[in-house]
C-alpha cells in the first residue's frame, strides 16, 4: 500500500510541476521583435543591394554614353532607361513588400494556433490530472476495502476454526 501511494503522490507531484510550467502567461513578444528586426534588416539590406544597382545602371547611363545627353533623341532614350528602371525597381519593390506582409501573417496566424493548441492542452491535462486522482483514490479505497475483507475473513476462520 506504501509503494502504491508513493507512485500516487510522485504523479501528482509531476502534475503540479508541469501544470505550473504550462501555467506560465505566454510571452512572445521578444520573439516577435526578434523576427521583426530580422525582417526589416533583410528588406533593408535587400533595399540598398537594388537602390546600388539602380545608381550603378544611372551612372553607366549618364557618364558610359555621353551622346545620350546631347540630342533630342538620345535624351528620350535615356529618359525611357530610366522609366523602366525606375518601374522595375517599383514593380519588384511592391512585389517583396506584399511577399514579406503575407509571410508575417502566416507567422501570426501560426503564433495564435500554438496558442490555442496550448490552452486546450493544457485544459486535457488538467482534467487528466482529476481523472487520475480520482482513479487513484477509488484504487486505493478498493485496496483498503480489500484488505478489511480479507482480514474479516480472517477472523471469521479463525472462529469457525475453533468452534471446532
Amino acid at each position: 500500500m506504501q509503494g502504491q501511494r508513493e507512485v500516487y503522490t510522485k504523479l501528482l507531484a509531476n502534475f503540479k510541476d508541469d501544470e505550473h510550467l504550462l501555467n506560465k502567461p505566454v510571452d512572445c513578444s521578444e520573439k516577435e521583435q526578434e523576427l521583426e528586426k530580422g525582417f526589416k534588416q533583410q528588406e533593408r539590406k535587400k533595399l540598398e543591394r537594388k537602390m546600388k544597382k539602380d545608381v550603378n545602371d544611372w551612372d553607366e547611363m549618364f557618364n558610359g554614353n555621353p551622346a545620350l545627353c546631347q540630342s533630342a533623341k538620345g535624351c528620350l532614350t535615356l529618359g525611357d532607361r530610366l522609366m523602366k528602371i525606375v518601374n522595375d525597381s517599383m514593380k519588384k519593390s511592391l512585389k517583396k513588400l506584399q511577399t514579406g506582409e503575407q509571410q508575417r501573417m502566416e507567422t501570426l496566424s501560426t503564433k495564435d494556433e500554438v496558442v490555442k493548441s496550448l490552452e486546450s492542452n493544457m485544459n486535457k491535462r488538467a482534467t487528466l490530472e482529476t481523472m487520475t486522482e480520482k482513479i487513484f483514490e477509488r484504487n486505493r479505497q478498493l485496496y483498503i476495502d480489500h484488505e478489511q475483507m480479507l482480514d474479516d475473513e480472517k477472523k471469521y476462520r479463525r472462529e469457525i476454526a475453533n468452534d471446532f
